[in-house]
């Protein structure tokens, strides 16, 4: 007969070990430029987005709301570089840049304003899951994401 052989986990598996992992997996797959790029827009945006899912969720559920909005903020914050990069050339830009406005010049640089911040805003909203999407590609084939300014 056979023995039995008997496997114990590595040490210091734990999860805090984990976590940082993760951390630095989200850092490894994108170049150093494009994770300082676009920092303010990152910020700005998920302090609205942070306003948006307090007011819906901190109204229904209370403190249990405000606790989900933190956390879907914090997810939102993590993963915006990806979905940025998903964002970049997809079907929404190709028909934003294409508009052509009409009116004042001032009405078309509010115009432009707005159209900017709603198009973050919904980068920012849906980051959670097209980021994470985005990342999971990204540790799959190995590859490191970045932007070309063509500015």
């Amino acid at each position: 007969m056979s023995e039995k052989k008997y496997v114990t986990p590595p040490a210091g598996d734990n999860t805090k070990e984990k976590f940082g992992s993760f951390i630095q997996s989200l850092r490894d797959h994108l170049t150093e430029e494009y994770r300082k790029q676009f920092l303010i827009r990152k910020v700005l945006c998920c302090l609205l987005v942070l306003l948006f899912w307090s007011s819906i969720l901190g109204e229904a559920m209370g403190v249990l709301g405000v606790i989900l909005a933190v956390l879907l903020t914090s997810l939102s914050f993590l993963f915006w570089h990806y979905a940025y990069w998903s964002h970049q050339g997809g079907v929404l830009q190709s028909f934003l840049n294409g508009l052509i406005y009409f009116g004042s010049f001032w009405q078309i640089v509010l115009k432009t304003i707005l159209q900017y911040v709603l198009v973050y805003f919904w980068i920012t909203l849906i980051a959670p899951i097209s980021g994470y999407f985005t990342w999971r590609k990204a540790v799959k084939n190995d590859k490191i994401l970045y932007i070309i300014n063509e500015r």
